[in-house]
């Protein structure tokens, strides 16, 4: 059976978008792939699912009997990964995509439903006329990241008229009232330039301690990756589909860690001595940033409100903070009630929202 595939499955099955990350449960399974090149195609998979599923479960709605909600979780993981290769990457083979979805279902669950997953993916392919050419028809075509829209040969999307709202959040799996909201404050153009921006892959960035990245990037690069400096002085980009699989990563010297992410530690001002709080903390990226920027001296609390969540991030602080760290403690706080923390009992606060990977 296909590794790289296998796993994509088994991640998407537990994946719940409320409550845990896509990117987590890719780093948990680590070990169930030990081939770099499986690991990149599982994650292109998976995150490409966690990017599109709208659009996905759209266009699985219109060619399935059955309701996705109805289906065995492990069917309706295995048809969202054919889609999410089907749709959005180019040099997966059509056939490569829906037999290794059709033997893990068979393996999985039994020959029935097996040729239920068949069926409903040989008409997805038949479907698909190819990369779309002339102007765009928004009933048919579905938005890629960096390439043509993909055409389908029949309507596919609901009508742009009178609104075109609903049309733009299938397509661009966006929500529906977020799309109204920025074509009304922003216009056509560049609400459709924010849709696009938001189905793009970002790119792979670490972040390392200061004063060490002219070191790590030399590291990365005399291993044979392309990698360069970002903008923040603590930032490198790499081309790499599995960037946490670099010697630099695993040894330490840098964790996996978005630009974005990176500039918002620093919007603190956390100071050598303080007591920062970091809410949302798994999988523990900005909890380590925070350690970093007060410089051995002060304390980190990481909460989270899953005690395996909070188990999973302990571990992985342990295995990642220098000896000569902040003080970082890991706590479980309840998703409703109140914090058991008392009032301005810390210089600062750091919330990491979720987001759908």
């Amino acid at each position: 059976m296909d590794p790289a595939r296998e796993s994509a499955v088994d991640v998407l099955v537990v994946w719940d978008p409320a409550k845990r990350f896509a990117k987590d449960l890719l780093e948990e399974r680590r070990d169930a792939t030990p081939d770099p090149r499986d690991r990149g195609l599982t994650r292109e998979i998976v995150l490409g699912v966690a990017r599109r599923r709208a659009t996905i479960d759209h266009l699985l709605a219109g060619v399935s009997a059955t309701p996705l909600w109805r289906l065995e979780p492990v069917v309706r993981a295995a048809l969202r990964a054919a889609l999410a290769q089907l749709l959005f990457l180019d040099r997966v083979p059509a056939h490569a995509a829906v037999d290794a979805s059709v033997e893990i279902v068979k393996a999985r669950a039994n020959a029935r439903l097996a040729g239920f997953v068949n069926g409903v993916l040989r008409t997805v392919v038949r479907g698909i006329e190819g990369p779309a050419t002339g102007a765009e028809d928004p009933r048919r075509d579905v938005p890629r990241a960096g390439a043509a829209a993909l055409r389908l040969r029949t309507v596919a999307f609901p009508a742009t008229v009178p609104s075109p709202d609903r049309n733009l959040a299938i397509r661009f799996a966006h929500p529906e009232w977020l799309v109204a909201r920025w074509r009304s404050r922003h216009g056509d153009a560049v609400a459709r330039s924010m849709l696009e921006a938001g189905i793009s892959r970002a790119p792979a960035v670490l972040r390392v301690r200061v004063g060490d990245r002219d070191t790590v990037l030399a590291s990365i690069v005399a291993a044979g990756v392309s990698a360069s400096a970002g903008a923040g002085p603590a930032e490198i980009r790499v081309a790499v589909a599995d960037p946490s699989s670099l010697a630099a990563v695993r040894e330490g010297f840098a964790s996996v860690e978005g630009a974005t992410v990176q500039r918002t530690a620093p919007l603190l001002d956390p100071r050598p001595g303080d007591r920062i709080l970091v809410l949302r903390a798994s999988p523990g990226g900005a909890v380590l940033h925070v350690a970093d920027l007060l410089a051995g001296r002060g304390e980190v609390v990481a909460a989270d409100v899953e005690a395996e969540q909070v188990g999973a991030l302990a571990a992985f602080l342990a295995s990642r903070l220098p000896a000569d760290a902040a003080r970082v403690e890991t706590v479980v706080v309840s998703r409703d009630g109140p914090l058991p923390f008392a009032p301005g009992s810390f210089h600062g606060v750091l919330v990491e929202a979720p987001s759908s990977e």
